[in-house]
């Protein structure tokens, strides 16, 4: 039973990381960082490009976590 409870959490966390990897992809495809700073502020300029930054990095992580769960699923014993 134990393992068709992992089965389940791994191919729902799958899920929502392919649904989170597309919102994070849209949002950087169409936001930069002149778009994001309209007002020219030096201190909320490092702040986006930190954002940015740290979004781009988050969304590597969610696409490798996405890739090392179907390998995993896809493995005759889990």
């Amino acid at each position: 039973m134990a393992v068709f409870n992992v089965k389940n959490v791994c191919d729902s966390t799958r899920t929502k990381l392919k649904e989170t990897t597309a919102k994070m992809e849209l949002f950087l495809n169409q936001h930069s960082l002149s778009l994001l700073n309209v007002e020219n502020d030096p201190a909320m300029d490092e702040f986006y490009r930190g954002y940015l930054q740290d979004t781009r990095h988050l969304l590597v992580f969610c696409e490798v976590a996405y890739e090392k769960l179907g390998v995993s699923l896809r493995r005759p014993t889990l």
